[in-house]
């Protein structure tokens, strides 16, 4: 688990002279700004809809004014439990709207990097139909693994380790989509989901750089899409069962 996570990192930095390449243009154009517009969505939600939730909430507890302080933490808490809900469905958002041009873009990769790459020429309606029943299934099951989380961030001494276990759970699934850009060519969805498992660590390393690039003002959400395909196919093709050698230098 914990060598799959290095090795996508490693993918994510070896990512980085592609996002220049004219092939991969197109594809950073078109993703990047459908990530923008869905996320732009999210901060305006969040904005507002997130200004007076912790007046709102205490309002219901309290008969005068609540103390300035306990607004603030009540509110600030409620703001991250509104971004993190609506952050879940944001990601699978982007996943779905761009999962034709960043399925495009993996096989394009591979083709590149891989001499012994075969075009398997795979259904495109086929193709989508099993993304979007795929995503629909883990936005059903990340959401089974986070809600008991979220009632376990209400009671303080949790907070820290409910946090984390949340961000590793929507990373784990974030991955999970990226990295099916590159299984939807081989794999049905029980397969892809016996691939992942057996390989947990590389999904949330992918996951967890995918997420946190949205912290970068603008270009963080803009390029986020891309460079994740691109770090997911190239740590996949890098498994020894896929090809034991790569050629990054001539594209």
């Amino acid at each position: 688990m914990i060598s799959g996570f290095f090795r996508s990192l490693q993918a994510y930095s070896k990512s980085i002279k592609y996002l220049s390449k004219p092939w991969v243009f197109k594809y950073l154009m078109l993703s990047g700004f459908i990530s923008l517009l869905v996320f732009g969505v999210l901060c305006g939600v969040v904005y507002v809809f997130g200004g007076d939730l912790g007046y709102n909430i205490l309002g219901n507890f309290y008969d005068g004014d609540a103390p300035n302080w306990l607004i603030l933490l009540v509110g600030g808490f409620a703001k991250f439990i509104l971004w993190a809900s609506l952050f879940l469905i944001m990601k699978y958002i982007i996943l779905i709207v761009s999962a034709p041009f960043m399925s495009a873009l993996s096989e394009k990769l591979e083709e590149k990097i891989s001499p012994g790459y075969k075009d398997p020429k795979p259904n495109q309606l086929y193709s989508t139909i099993r993304g979007v029943r795929l995503a629909t299934s883990n936005i059903v099951r990340e959401i089974l693994f986070t809600f008991p989380l979220f009632l376990l961030s209400f009671i303080p001494a949790f907070t820290i380790f409910t946090t984390a276990l949340i961000f590793l759970i929507q990373a784990y699934y974030a991955g999970f989509g990226n990295i099916d850009f590159f299984m939807e060519r081989r794999f049905s969805s029980q397969e892809a989901r016996r691939f992942i498992s057996k390989r947990k660590g590389l999904a949330i390393g992918n996951g967890a750089i995918f997420l946190l690039l949205f912290i970068i003002p603008v270009v963080g959400a803009f390029i986020a899409p891309t460079m994740a395909t691109l770090a997911a196919t190239i740590a996949c093709v890098s498994l020894d069962e896929y090809n034991t050698s790569m050629e990054y230098d001539n594209f």
